[in-house]
C-alpha cells in the first residue's frame, strides 16, 4: 500500500484503544485490529489517548511532537488509520 503523507493527512485511531500501565510503560491495544505497542514516550501516549475515529487530527498538527516515523510505526502496527487506510497488523488475519 502506497500512502502519500502530508500535513493534511487525517490521523485517527483504528478503534477504541485500550491502555494498561505497568512499570512505567504503557501497553496500547486496538482490539479490532489486534494491533498493539508498548511505549513510555509521553507525546506518543498523549496522541494515542486523544485520538478517536470521529475526530481525525491532521498530521501537520501532530508533528513535531510525534515524529512522522513514529506515526508510521503506529500505523503499521494497526493502532492508527491514515486517511481511513489501516496498517498491516489489521490485515494480517484476512
Amino acid at each position: 500500500m502506497q500512502l502519500s503523507l502530508g500535513p493534511a493527512t487525517r490521523v485517527t485511531a483504528t478503534d477504541g484503544l485500550r491502555f494498561t500501565e505497568r512499570d512505567g510503560k504503557t501497553l496500547a491495544v486496538a482490539p479490532g485490529t489486534a494491533g498493539w505497542a508498548v511505549t513510555d514516550d509521553a507525546p506518543t501516549l498523549g496522541l494515542l489517548r486523544r485520538l478517536d475515529r470521529e475526530h481525525p487530527l491532521p498530521l501537520g498538527e501532530i508533528e513535531p511532537d510525534v515524529p512522522r516515523d513514529a506515526v508510521m510505526a503506529l500505523f503499521r502496527r494497526g493502532l492508527l488509520a491514515l486517511d481511513d487506510s489501516v496498517g498491516e497488523s489489521a490485515n494480517r488475519w484476512s
